[in-house]
């Protein structure tokens, strides 16, 4: 994870998050005291993580010396976690298999009718077998893995079993190998999300982490100026978004509000808006957790024109001229102006900003349509 505020380039771009909080508490220690089978293997944390921090992640094995070697392996976090029934919660680890590589997640039967689970195999770019009732997912980053099973609890309970791990092929503590590292882990996070989102590391509390977004100042550049623009670029999302989760907004207090909404799923969604109280809505169907975005402004005609993925879905005719727009106006990528319920959860690249309105066959060529 990374402070407020200080942007996070990864591989599929930009990453934009909302608030989210890690209600694993002490998430740098599976298999403490009182929350683990420490009689069964043994847990230290003294190697290093995936974060580069030394000592900061956990290394799994067995001494041979444990005081019952017999029963079902498994290792997890601590115990005072909450669940409330009909809500969406999202378990997550990081693993580097070693002598073991594959691992299954559970969610417990304290809080689920029956425990439901995921089987991951941590070899290549990993697989998953996941029962009916659950959704999980698996991502490479070199020689470590982020794990993660969503699930949504049948009971409310107050204090039970947080991140919850088993090794498949070791059903059996007698049958650990006592020589070397059976696997490392790190990064323990339950959060109330449809997705895993990037770490949060606790201790003895829970912890939220802020949401961020990017702003760029749009004077003179963007699609309400007095110059004809276009505004475009790619994003990719982590999961199922907030119904009003936004890729872009080009927006002032002062003037009209345009916004790209992005989501897939049963509430799948495209937005052009235009002021606080008229709105000129686009919804159209988008099976894909990735696309493009172009919006393009002509002056001339006052036209707006919104594009998806490189197909035109809409626009409306705006004969405001805009003008006198301040240098504290703002592009907002990631979320709908200052509205905390519109964060997207996901990455942005590619972005630009053109001093034209690019035809419909210039925005093919470039969103590769």
């Amino acid at each position: 994870t990374a402070p407020i505020d200080e942007p996070r380039f990864e591989k599929e771009g930009l990453l934009i998050e909302g608030a989210s909080t890690n209600l694993q508490i002490n998430s740098g220690d599976l298999g403490i005291p009182g929350a683990g089978n420490g009689d069964r293997l043994s847990l230290t944390k003294d190697v290093v993580g995936i974060d580069g921090v030394s000592a900061s992640a956990n290394r799994v094995y067995k001494t041979g010396s444990e005081s019952t070697p017999g029963g079902s392996v498994y290792f997890m976090g601590d115990t005072s976690v909450a669940f409330v029934a009909g809500s969406t919660y999202t378990a997550s680890l990081f693993i580097k298999p070693e002598q073991e590589t594959v691992f299954k997640l559970t969610a417990h039967g304290g809080y689920m009718t029956t425990n439901k689970s995921a089987v991951f195999t941590l070899t290549g770019e990993g697989s998953i077998v996941v029962d009916a009732g659950v959704t999980a997912s698996v991502s490479q980053y070199g020689d470590w893995y982020r794990v993660s099973l969503t699930y949504t609890p049948t009971s409310s309970v107050a204090s039970i079993y947080g991140v919850l791990c088993y090794p498949v092929t070791y059903t059996n503590a007698t049958n650990l190998p006592s020589v070397g590292n059976w696997c490392l882990t790190f990064g323990a996070q339950i959060e109330e999300l449809p997705f895993a989102s990037s770490y949060i590391p606790t201790t003895t509390t829970a912890v939220t982490r802020s949401g961020d977004d990017c702003k760029v100042t749009y004077k003179n550049n963007t699609s309400v100026t007095v110059t004809d623009s276009t505004t475009c670029g790619e994003y990719s999302l982590l999961g199922i978004q907030p119904s009003n989760a936004n890729v872009q907004t080009v927006s002032s207090n002062k003037f009209s509000r345009y916004s790209f909404g992005a989501s897939y799923g049963s509430n799948s969604k495209k937005v052009s808006n235009e002021g606080s109280n008229t709105f000129h809505t686009v919804t159209t169907t988008h099976s894909n957790n990735y696309g493009s975005f172009t919006q393009t402004r002509n002056v001339a005609s006052g036209e707006l024109k919104l594009y998806m993925d490189g197909t035109y879905e809409g626009g409306y005719i705006d004969s405001t001229i805009r003008s006198g727009l301040g240098d504290t106006n703002e592009i907002t990528l990631g979320r709908q102006d200052t509205n905390t319920t519109t964060y997207l959860f996901g990455h942005i690249k590619n972005f630009k900003i053109y001093d034209t309105a690019l035809t419909a066959n210039e925005i093919k060529l470039l969103q590769g349509a």
